[in-house]
């Protein structure tokens, strides 16, 4: 069984200043959380086209290339520590993209970013809403998938780090979908969770989407 390493550069846990928001267990929990995307990646996996883009995949990503053989992977992360850490491991497999999503509202700063530069079929958001435009990165990223691609969000509104948190996040659970559908996706599937700890107070929203 892989050994999870929580001590990550520029996150050390000694140096921690978000205290039980961010400490070994809520590392644990947030780690644990995004793997509640993998039976629906492993239902759709036969659907999805080359190229996969995970968005915000931090230290631990969901798509690797032991899950996703012969799968294009593209990881878009605005963490520089993050971006050194998954660039190291040199797998020609995955594509690494330095970017804030939350300055794509600026067309120069949009087309010029690599993200604008290549078309994906499938994309995975998992726990990152809450710090981002997401109805703004949503949009953006329609434009950047190709016909009928999935994608696969993972949310439970004001769950993280609130001191780094959006002021336009997601509000609830069913803002959340009529936001996705307003951008342009089809629900395909969705669950909704219950909260699984007293860390969680809010619903976690499951939800498989496709581009109209």
């Amino acid at each position: 069984m892989k050994t999870i390493n929580y001590d990550w550069p520029g996150w050390r846990l000694k140096d921690n200043p978000f205290g039980e928001d961010f400490d070994l267990e809520a590392r644990k929990r947030m780690l644990a959380g995004s793997r509640l995307l993998m039976p629906f990646l492993n239902k759709y996996q036969r659907y999805l086209g080359r190229v996969g883009l995970e968005v915000g995949p931090f230290f631990d990503p969901i798509l690797v290339p032991a899950k996703f053989p012969g799968k294009s992977l593209v990881y878009l992360d605005n963490d520089p520590y993050a971006i050194k850490f998954l660039r190291n491991g040199g797998n020609k497999q995955i594509r690494v993209i330095f970017a804030n999503v939350n300055l794509f509202n600026n067309k120069k700063i949009y087309q010029q970013s690599t993200f604008s530069k290549h078309k994906y079929d499938f994309a995975v958001m998992s726990q990152i809403f809450n710090y981002i435009d997401y109805q703004s990165f949503l949009t953006h990223l329609h434009k950047q998938l190709n016909k009928k691609a999935y994608i696969f969000v993972n949310n439970a509104t004001n769950y993280g780090i609130p001191s780094l948190f959006s002021k336009l996040r997601p509000r609830n659970t069913t803002s959340t979908i009529q936001i996705v559908k307003k951008c342009g996706f089809k629900i395909i599937e969705k669950q909704i969770i219950k909260s699984l700890n007293n860390h969680q107070h809010n619903q976690r929203l499951l939800l498989v989407a496709q581009k109209k």
